[in-house]
């Protein structure tokens, strides 16, 4: 019986051949739309959410005020990391990173004939105790302990060594300006996922960044990014509360304010007007999931007018829906 029902509907799609493919059509550009949007606003609203005290991880930034109003930047004075870390209870970690996306270009990692460009990161002691960066290689103390030894991604140590085995105390040339020298691996690391905002080949000691550069002491320099970890159980709103006007109390020069961001929504809402939130991509994600919704809609009732035939070419429909 279900045989003949189906020969039926077949038939009677056929008679109206230029309205079935019509809807065929706009059914599945509709449906692909609607797939596409999804994977792109899955991938957006992932972007920065890798890390295992994401919920607790925060990003300092700047408030400059200027002649056109208040200018939100993540650029922080060097000094600042260990100051929060050891003035303020609600920290638990805090580090200094500068990272590889602030240099204008790469640097060249060099081993016997092998030259290869790669970014270089420079970071303080409490890096591995903020961000998820896991060590396949090495210790990752050994980054700290003076300014010659350096950390290198796995895919690097592939390209450079054709292995990521047995290659810890090895040697390779740098080239990226005043940077430029010797450097000793003491530890191998897996490069970040694919989601997240910083990519960086090579982990430098921020101190030989600070030993470069005299201003990363001052408390008027804005070049590195902080970024802390706070305590389970403290109070966001209460620990901006506190740091808004930190800066004042190094120098009263200073008339810069300061706030903690989420660091997993800057990527999303990283957009500030005076000093406050006022949106960012996450607009575009919020627009095209009402797109989305709207061509699905769209697309359902595009199958309204089939569906009323399809009583006459399958009776237990009408049967079941009475």
């Amino acid at each position: 019986m279900i045989k003949n029902y189906l020969k039926i509907a077949w038939r009677d799609l056929l008679k109206e051949r230029q309205f079935t493919m019509l809807n065929l059509i706009g059914l599945s550009t509709g449906l692909a739309c609607t797939l596409l949007i999804y994977l792109w606003v899955n991938d957006e609203l992932h972007v920065g959410r890798y890390n295992e005290k994401d919920d607790r991880l925060y990003q300092i930034m700047a408030n400059h005020k200027s002649e056109d109003g208040i200018k939100t930047i993540h650029h922080t004075a060097g000094p600042l990391a260990t100051s929060l870390a050891t003035e303020f209870p609600e920290v638990e970690n805090a580090v200094t990173v500068l990272p590889a996306s602030w240099f204008s270009d790469k640097g060249t990692a060099t081993f016997k004939d092998m030259h290869l460009k790669a970014g270089g990161q420079f970071v303080g002691k409490d890096y591995f105790n903020v961000f998820t960066c896991p060590v396949i290689d090495g210790d990752p103390r050994s980054l700290f302990r003076d300014n010659q030894t350096i950390g290198i991604s796995n895919a690097l140590a592939l390209k450079l060594f054709h292995t990521a085995d047995n290659i810890i105390g090895k040697s390779i040339q740098w080239e990226h300006g005043e940077f430029g020298g010797m450097y000793n691996i003491g530890l191998v690391f897996e490069e970040n996922p694919a989601n997240a905002t910083e990519h960086f080949d090579v982990l430098f000691n921020f101190d030989l960044y600070a030993a470069k550069r005299e201003s990363m002491k001052s408390w008027s320099n804005s070049d590195p990014s902080t970024y802390v970890i706070l305590k389970q159980g403290a109070d966001n709103e209460q620990f901006n509360a506190k740091i808004k006007k930190f800066l004042a109390t190094k120098d009263k020069s200073i008339d810069i304010t300061l706030l903690a961001v989420k660091f997993s929504d800057k990527y999303l809402h990283g957009h500030f007007e005076n000093g406050v939130r006022a949106g960012g991509r996450i607009t575009y994600v919020r627009l095209l999931r009402r797109n989305a919704a709207r061509r699905k809609l769209a697309s359902e009732k595009s199958l309204e007018r089939p569906c009323k035939t399809l009583p006459s070419c399958f009776p237990w429909i009408s049967s079941n829906s009475s």
